[in-house]
């Protein structure tokens, strides 16, 4: 009776181990999970500059910096360019891409004419509805966008490349 009584101590013993070191190793494995699902969160945010992922066809991946917003407004004063300034003098800080048939290649320090299709200023007041809002962009700003020829930008601004979306940096 005794060594009965022993073996299922014994037994209950080495349960209740296998029960700790089981518990143990869900709690590694969840804390282990929990960290490569932050690693991978971190690392598929866009950073300042994404020189990953392909540029579109006729549009060029840049960092630049705004040197002068134009204050002449759009005509249409009801629409948000006839409201808020949506043309700026950019400088180009660095070329990160081409995309094919974008053409004249931009250089390192040109200041080239722009056109914010979603304007200037914060997003959010003009178009509530834009899946990344935009914090706007002020002189001295630097972002990163990916602009689009001038001929591609439309009649109404038929000699300035095209912003649609941007990262402020």
């Amino acid at each position: 009776m005794v060594l009965g009584f022993l073996c299922l101590a014994c037994s209950y013993k080495n349960q209740q181990s296998a029960a700790q070191t089981s518990q143990a190793i869900t709690a590694t494995t969840k804390t282990q999970n929990q960290d490569k699902m932050k690693q991978v969160a971190t690392a598929s945010k866009p950073g300042p500059v994404n020189t990953s992922g392909q540029v579109a066809p006729g549009s060029c991946r840049l960092v630049g910096e705004i040197v002068a917003i134009q204050s002449q407004l759009a005509p249409d004063r009801t629409s948000p360019c006839g409201k808020v300034p949506c043309k700026a003098t950019v400088k180009v800080k660095k070329v990160i891409a081409y995309g094919a048939a974008f053409k004249p290649p931009l250089t390192e320090g040109q200041e080239i004419s722009v056109y914010f299709a979603f304007t200037l200023s914060p997003s959010a007041a003009y178009f509530p509805n834009l899946t990344t809002p935009l914090p706007g962009l002020e002189v001295g700003s630097l972002f990163q966008a990916d602009l689009k020829n001038p001929a591609e930008g439309g009649a109404a601004t038929p000699d300035w490349y095209q912003v649609f979306t941007y990262i402020a940096i």
